[in-house]
């Protein structure tokens, strides 16, 4: 059982970030560095997501995806906004999206030794 659900949660991501590449490449077409920074974050939460899942399934504690998704939900509404701001410099859209993944890694290190 836990295999499947395993190898169900891998799919199911792995689909959306196929969906959500394709959609936000035929959507965009003139990208910039406020685009490709937004891109890498937002891909970085999707990574985040895949591996906190797959540790989260191992160790029967479901409860540590919560904060994983959490930060992908905000990322990809930060990161999209940014996304369509073409004239932005590249520290407005850098520090903010860096402070979010600061906040989110000393959540989630703080819930990985609590819950251990």
């Amino acid at each position: 059982m836990k295999t499947k659900l395993r190898i169900l949660i891998l799919l199911v991501l792995i689909l959306v970030i196929i969906i959500y590449n394709i959609v936000l490449f035929i959507i965009r077409n003139n990208n910039g560095v406020s685009f490709w920074l937004s891109y890498v974050f937002i891909n970085l939460a999707l990574t985040q997501v895949l591996i906190s899942g797959y540790y989260a399934v191992n160790s029967d504690n479901m409860r540590l995806i919560k904060i994983p998704c959490l930060y992908l939900l905000i990322e990809f509404i930060v990161g999209t906004v940014y996304m369509f701001f073409h004239k932005a410099g590249f520290m407005v859209v850098f520090f903010p999206q860096l402070i979010l993944l600061a906040l989110f890694s000393y959540v989630y290190i703080t819930q990985l030794i609590k819950y251990r």
